[in-house]
């Protein structure tokens, strides 16, 4: 009698934590990779040079002394 119990609680239960969990992996991995360019303001995808204006994603580095 318990585990008919069981089996209808968990059957009738909502979806459990590691369910929630997988979904949310799941929409992250899907959700394409963007970031703000530093010179234009725009949203991009992340690449080396902004597609909209062509500035490096990070400003050279003077390494002169």
């Amino acid at each position: 009698m318990g585990g008919l119990w069981k089996g209808l609680r968990r059957l009738l239960a909502g979806p459990s934590f590691r369910d929630h969990l997988e979904d949310a992996a799941e929409a992250l991995k899907r959700k394409p990779v963007e970031m703000r360019c530093p010179a234009c303001g725009k949203v991009v995808p992340l690449l080396d040079r902004c597609p909209n204006c062509g500035t490096p994603r990070h400003p050279p580095l003077d390494e002169r002394v």
